[in-house]
């Protein structure tokens, strides 16, 4: 009947033709079908609590018989033409239907359970930092294992020792005669390739294993980031820029952040490494790598001519890290929050990383964010020092900080930092 009906007006509406008669290809449906019934579960799933009684109205509304009915448990004859009710949760939707959605109050709390995360998935990981350092703009290589002992030989720095080397029993030639003691090497060669056919302007990385001889032989995965020539293709409407140490420290951070770390690095001074001069990379007290430049006498080597930048990261310990990340929920702020600066005079050798920790040592409640938007170093300021101008952001997320509050934390930051620091404030 209802398809019948359906043709004429398809007829009536638009002009359709009607061919022939209804044709039954399959039986006809079920007269109805017995659904287990819990009022328990019903409640449960609304998150309301419906009477027996009401329950009952709004199934026999529905159509829908009790055949037989216990404390909780019910047995239910649903129509069979109510083809899409064919399981209790079907049945508590109708029920809800009925009752209706808004009716159904919303807790001023929800409680939820977070499971045990398993293990990171190691090549879903790796694969997300590669897209992300390729949207960037970075171009992945890959480079062999075998490599030539020259490399440690001349460049090693007691950071690598010819002594560790893993040979290679029956090697094809001198360039491919030992296993890699690190990725930096070819990646530095790989520069230079590039750059001999006029492709000067670089981002490249690579993910790969080193190999070592101690007591016994190791392997460690690493990731190594280079960047070097100009950082964006030139353009009429602004100005290129070069690469530089403060380029690939970014980048790098940008590893962190994406693994979520970035809240646990921190940075020392390099000592003995392969390259000349840059920080140490930390996540809490595990070293995850180097952040640096390439000596004037391995770019000569290798025969690139313009800075090269390197960040070599400890891959396999940046897994490891992974573990230290918990995830944290918060509500969103229902406050503005609040800006202080300071002009501060210091000695060169002080760092930022040791001004932004004595600040967040002052505070853990309030202060949100250290900056640093101003650095000066030059005429008109005393010999062997600089002027730094660094931004704090205060928000409490309950209720507007008041004056007193934030002038309190900040006296307190300006005395750690010229107790600590020797810093005049300008």
């Amino acid at each position: 009947f209802a398809l019948k009906r359906a043709a004429l007006l398809i007829q009536q509406v638009a002009g359709g033709d009607i061919t022939m008669e209804p044709k039954v290809i399959e039986g006809n449906l079920s007269e109805f079908h017995e659904v287990d019934f819990s009022t328990k579960r019903c409640n449960q799933l609304i998150g309301a609590a419906l009477s027996e009684e009401l329950i009952e109205k709004i199934l026999t509304s529905l159509e829908i018989e009790i055949l037989t009915k216990s404390t909780e448990n019910w047995k239910l004859k649903v129509p069979g033409y109510r083809v899409d009710v064919t399981r209790e949760a079907d049945v508590i939707e109708e029920i809800l239907r009925i009752y209706g959605f808004n009716k159904v109050e919303i807790p001023a709390k929800l409680n939820s359970s977070l499971p045990n995360f398993p293990k990171p998935n190691l090549e879903a990981v790796q694969s997300k930092v590669s897209e992300m350092l390729v949207g960037m703009g970075f171009s992945e290589m890959m480079n062999n294992s075998l490599t030539t002992s020259e490399y440690v030989k001349k460049f090693g720095n007691d950071f690598l020792s010819p002594e560790r080397d893993v040979q290679i029993l029956n090697p094809l030639s001198l360039e491919l005669n030992v296993m890699r003691q690190s990725l930096i090497f070819q990646c530095l060669a790989s520069a230079a390739f590039n750059q001999n056919r006029q492709n000067p302007d670089l981002k490249l990385f690579e993910f790969g294993k080193i190999y070592q001889k101690f007591e016994k032989y190791e392997e460690n995965k690493r990731l190594v980031l280079l960047a070097t020539g100009k950082n964006s293709p030139e353009n009429w409407n602004s100005q290129t820029s070069n690469q530089d140490f403060y380029s690939i420290k970014a980048y790098a951070l940008s590893v962190f952040k994406r693994l979520g770390l970035d809240t646990m690095v921190k940075f020392k001074p390099l000592k003995k490494s392969i390259l000349e001069d840059g920080l140490q990379v930390f996540v809490l007290q595990n070293k995850v790598g180097e952040i640096g430049w390439t000596s004037s006498a391995v770019r000569k080597y290798f025969g690139l001519k313009q800075n090269v930048f390197i960040a070599d990261l400890d891959w396999d310990m940046i897994i490891q890290s992974l573990s230290f990340s918990k995830i944290k929920y918060q509500e969103l702020p229902k406050t503005f929050a609040t800006r202080r600066d300071f002009s501060l005079l210091l000695n060169t050798e002080v760092t930022f990383g040791e001004l932004e920790e004595l600040a967040r040592n002052a505070d853990k409640k309030i202060l949100k964010e250290v900056g640093l938007f101003d650095v000066y170093e030059g005429k008109n300021l005393p010999e062997g020092k600089k002027s730094y101008a660094l931004s704090f952001i205060f928000q409490d997320s309950e209720k507007t900080l008041q004056d007193q509050q934030v002038d309190a934390v900040m006296d307190k930051i300006r005395s750690s930092f010229e107790q600590k620091l020797g810093a005049e404030l300008r």
